[in-house]
């Protein structure tokens, strides 16, 4: 599934897959699994990682760099999110059609 997912953000010479499979790991392993019911974070440390795009406080500090690094994390984050549910859903209905 990762692997499905970084193709839709490597770039065309493949160089930066590396930059996004820390994103990529951290949305996939936060995902409710619907055979465990719980994500697989949550079952290795007892409670749900605390994501960035979910926290609604706005940035107050003086730090240019760390602003960017919010606003792009938020930025990956949420369409790491938005394909891993997409590759969800596609594998869903793969192995729906097999049964």
């Amino acid at each position: 599934m990762l692997e499905e997912y970084l193709r839709h953000f490597i770039n065309a010479r493949q160089k930066n897959w590396v930059q996004l499979l820390d994103v990529a790991q951290l949305c996939f392993n936060a995902q409710m699994s619907s055979s465990i019911g719980r994500s697989p974070f949550e079952i290795v440390f007892g409670r749900q990682p605390v994501l960035l795009h979910l926290v609604d406080h706005p940035y107050v500090g003086k730090n240019p760099q760390a602003l960017n690094f919010t606003k792009k994390w938020k930025q990956t984050t949420n369409i790491a999110r938005a394909y891993l549910e997409k590759a969800s859903r596609w594998m869903k209905k793969w192995a729906d059609k097999k049964r």
